[in-house]
Parts: C-alpha cells; structure tokens; sequence
C-alpha cells in the first residue's frame, strides 16, 4: 500500500502478487485481492497495475452494492494502455466484471485476448451498476469488448445499468461486437475506434455497436467505426414501444467500409448529425426496418454497394435534412438511388439534401427513389443535378399528401 500525494490510498497489486511473470492463474487471485484490500481499507479507491504484460486466467471481479456508498469509487487503474497489459488465457472468461457497484472505473490498460475467443467480453457491467468511468484504454481480439448487460426489458421497473461513461478507447478485431448494450440506459461514448479490417465477415458479426431492447439514452460523440461485418445494429425481443432502442443520439460518426453497414431495426426515436455512412460492399450504407421517427440531418451517404439510405415499408416518420447521396449503388451499377423509399414508406421528409454521382466509383439510378403506394411525405428544396436515371423517381405519385416541389434535377 502507498499514498499519493492527494492522500488517497492506493493498493498496489505487485504487493499482492501480481507480476509478469506470474500464472494467470495467480495474477487474477493477486489483483482480485488488492481490489478486496482497497475496498476493506478505509480512504483507498485506486487499485493500480504497474507496467507489464500480465497473463490473466478468468475473472477480474469489481464488485458490491450499488446502495453502499462505502463500496463506491473503487477504480483500476494502470500505467498507460499499451504500458499495462493483461492478457486472458480463456476463450470463454470475461475479464473484467462490474457487478452491483457504482461510482467504479477502469483507466491505462490493455485487455488482450490470447487464443480465438468463442464466448465472453473484456469488460461486461451488471446488475444495476452506475456511475462507471471507462477512460484510456484498448481492447483486442475479444468475443465482445465491453458488454453492458441489463436482463429486465420490463417497463415498469429501472433500466439494469446507468450512467456509463466510455472515453478516449479502441476495440479492435472483436469477433460479436466492439460495445453491447442491453437493457441500459444513460451510456457516453466519446473520441473511439472501433476497428476490424475492410469488409471483413468474421469481425463485428452483430455490429461494432449493438443496442438491444431498452437502450436508451445512449449518446455517442466522435467515433470512427471500421470495417467488419456490420457497422452498427439495433434489434429488440418484440417491436413493442419501451421494449425497445430509442431516444439516442449520434453525433460526428463515421461508419465506413463494413459489409452491410448499418441495419436498425424495431427502434426509435434516433438522431444523427454529421455523420458519415460510406462503402458497405452488399448492402445500403444504412438500412431502417421496423423504425420510427429516425432524423438524420448532415449525413453523408458515399459510395455504397446499394443504396445510400434505404428505408422499408415498415419504417415511418424519416426525416433527411441537408443530407448528401454520393456515387451509391457500387455494387450494381444502376440499381439503386442515393435516397431509397421502397413501395408503401409513409410519413417521410427530404429536405435541402445534395445527390449526384460525381464523387467516388458508384453509379446510383437516381437520387432518390420513392416507390409505388408511398404516401404523406414532403421532398423539397434539393438539388438532384447529375445522377445518371434523373434528380428523383417518383412511382408514388403526386397528391395534396405528396408534396415533391423546388427541387433541382
């Protein structure tokens, strides 16, 4: 045990065993012991991993009652994270876990993975936990990187975990998702990235980013996701409103080079400003099935194998303000438009956006395509100029409920 020059404890876990040259085995007994220490001495918070690659064999546990102040603040923390590293020799463990404890975090540490994972996630946050700061650190090769796991889509109670905070990070080449969140509520996600090489389909199979059931509140902010399977995914157990992802907020993003870019499906409720969806190699840059009242406003749609945005029938209330459609349907020349409305889309607006294909490879039909049977929707103010097909392909129609007027192209 050492003091710092604030007065706060901190629990040194080489004084407990671990070291580089220890079994997994061992260091995970010796830092989970230092973590007992911090939590039995009074004024320690800090449970610090010197520099060093450390071998790990199961579970960090950093847990307690989220209702015992005394449990609060419990913080492991090393020495930079490329300097600390700890490696997991399962391919099943979850390695480090936040279960029942508030007012916890994580900072300067790399969480590898030394085998193909199958199972498990670097860092998982449970049983009503709130308040955790993840800040400073990198994950590799994982089967999930962070896991924030609510069990409960039950309305009526509080949503599992709280008040998440995840800066300044890497997931990188995890095979089922970078960052999961289920059933949680209120998590911040800023200045990350989440990689896997280029169009690659055992990377990121459930998206690099995954909202399930009562995700909520989830904000993120300056994110550059990379390749792998999917981008990003929302799905839910049963399309039932409260049951499912909504009410989140996207900002500064790009999602690029993924095979099926991004799919939400059965959520609501999102907005996305400024962000940019770009060369999904067999799929629309973003696709919206089963969704409500999604807004995307400053986005760039690039070079896409389908379309640029494509929304089914069963999607309703998309907004596009000041949005561009670039050089899509990459993948069959021709095919599809920038903007893509399939038959029956309802209750849409397209606002002052720009379509053409005068940038990258793509050869999108037109700039937007609104299919037969659509109805209730305003298409105004854009400039179409430069698509091969015509500005818009309007199968719709025109009525007092189809407003298309002052469009350019």
């Amino acid at each position: 045990m050492s003091v710092t020059g604030s007065g706060s404890l901190v629990i040194n876990a080489a004084d407990y065993g671990a070291s580089p040259s220890a079994s997994g085995t061992t260091n995970t007994t010796a830092i989970n012991n230092a973590i007992a220490a911090a939590k039995s001495s009074p004024g320690a918070n800090t449970v610090f991993i010197p520099a060093g690659t450390y071998n790990v064999t199961g579970t960090i546990n950093i847990s307690g009652n989220p209702a015992n102040r005394n449990n609060w603040g419990i913080q492991l923390v090393g020495a930079g994270n490329w300097a600390t590293r700890l490696i997991q020799q399962s391919t099943t463990a979850v390695t480090v876990l936040f279960d029942a404890i508030g007012g916890a975090g994580l900072s300067g540490i790399y969480l590898g993975q030394s085998g193909t994972a199958t199972d498990g996630a670097a860092i998982k946050i449970i049983n009503q936990s709130g308040y955790i700061d993840l800040t400073s650190f990198t994950i590799e090769n994982y089967y999930v990187g962070v896991l924030i796991y609510g069990t409960s889509p039950d309305p009526n109670t509080v949503l599992t975990n709280v008040a998440i905070n995840l800066d300044n990070f890497r997931v990188l080449g995890c095979i089922q998702n970078s960052v999961a969140v289920y059933n949680s509520a209120d998590v911040f996600m800023s200045n990350f990235i989440l990689a896997a090489a280029a169009n690659e389909p055992s990377v990121a199979q459930l998206g690099h980013i995954r909202l399930y059931d009562q995700a909520q509140a989830i904000t993120m902010v300056n994110g550059d996701v990379i390749g792998g399977r999917y981008s990003m995914t929302t799905e839910a157990a049963a399309y039932t409103s409260s049951h499912i992802p909504e009410r989140n907020n996207i900002t500064n993003m790009y999602f690029d080079s993924s095979v099926y870019g991004v799919v939400l499906n059965k959520s609501q409720e999102f907005d996305f400003v400024n962000c940019w969806f770009a060369t999904a190699s067999s799929a629309a840059g973003v696709t919206l099935q089963y969704t409500q009242s999604m807004r995307f406003t400053n986005c760039k749609f690039y070079n896409n194998g389908f379309a640029g945005i494509q929304t089914t029938v069963n999607s309703k209330y998309v907004t596009l303000t000041a949005c561009d459609f670039q050089s899509n349907s990459k993948a069959s020349s021709g095919g599809y438009a920038g903007c893509q409305f399939d038959g029956g889309a309802q209750n849409f607006q397209v606002l002052g956006c720009v379509g053409n294909n005068e940038l990258f490879g793509g050869l999108q039909a037109a700039a937007l395509y609104i299919g037969p049977s659509s109805d209730k929707f305003i298409v105004s103010n854009n400039n179409f100029n430069g698509t091969s097909g015509g500005g818009i392909i309007n199968s719709a129609g025109t009525s007092s409920t189809k407003i298309v007027s002052q469009n350019l192209g």
